[in-house]
């Protein structure tokens, strides 16, 4: 993902219903692309909903975690 401004950041991983799995990231982030890895190794197979905040803006994606 890219910001167009440096600010501080939060990743999140949410299961589709909702709870809060795991953070990510929340912090301060400089301009620019930057790329983070999320280590699933104890989550089950599903579709997750991964949030990232900087400042007003958020993003949302929906992704499926296939083991």
């Amino acid at each position: 993902f890219a910001i167009s401004l440096a600010r501080d950041v939060w990743v999140d991983i949410f299961e589709i219903s909702g709870v809060h799995i795991e953070a990510l990231h929340s912090g301060f982030l400089h301009s620019g692309s930057h790329e983070m890895s999320w280590y699933a190794e104890f989550i089950s197979s599903g579709v997750y909903i991964i949030s990232l905040k900087a400042g007003s803006e958020i993003r949302t994606q929906k992704v499926m975690l296939l083991k």
